[in-house]
């Protein structure tokens, strides 16, 4: 393995520029001191971009624990999801108040399938358009069914009905400005103890 850079071999005859094909750790900075950029790998020094929710107010931003956000009726407690404004869509309840809810993170695959042929507008397909897989998950505490695509290179002969499924977020589309993302369903892989 090669040795962490260190702010002491900054500039030294041992620091190379790095290739794609250098793995070294890169250590936190010791008080505010970073390599230079030509020992940084092409990704790692922060974008300028801001991140935004291709769906405004329909996910959190959390890049480590996003959550979708939906609504929860203030008498019955029935959960929705893209949220409910107007009413309760409980047959036995007649409340038009909610209140804004983070709903689960995790759940049960329900069914899936491929999306063999481009979405419309707004979806912004790659060129040229790949398949991809779509989830129906339903969330663990709330009981409800949310749709939604699952992560890059996973698609439905590598996803089995009843497995767990976690909300990840991923970039949908990227202008000069801003860097849209996306949730997606991420199948949980359980780890030997």
């Amino acid at each position: 393995m090669v040795p962490p850079v260190s702010p002491g071999r900054q500039g030294s005859k041992a620091s190379a520029p790095r290739g794609k094909s250098d793995q070294r750790e890169l250590l936190p900075p010791a008080a505010g001191v970073y390599p230079p950029a030509s020992l940084l790998p092409w990704n790692y020094l922060m974008t300028s971009k801001t991140r935004v929710a291709a769906l405004e107010g329909w996910f959190t931003l959390d890049e480590h624990a996003p959550q979708l956000l939906g609504s929860r009726c203030r008498s019955c407690g029935t959960c929705y999801f893209p949220k409910q404004s107007l009413y309760c869509r409980n047959p036995a309840c007649d409340s038009t108040e909610f209140d804004e809810a983070p709903l689960s993170r995790r759940g049960t695959l329900w069914s899936c399938t491929n999306a063999a042929y481009a979405p419309p507008e707004p979806y912004v397909a790659a060129t040229p358009y790949e398949p991809f897989a779509i989830a129906a998950v339903e969330l663990a505490a709330e009981k409800m069914v949310v749709l939604g695509q699952v992560v890059a290179g996973v698609g439905p002969e590598d996803l089995r009905v009843g497995q767990t499924m976690e909300l990840v977020l991923e970039t949908l589309s990227e202008d000069a400005e801003s860097i849209k993302l996306i949730w997606k369903w991420k199948p949980v892989t359980e780890t030997a103890s």
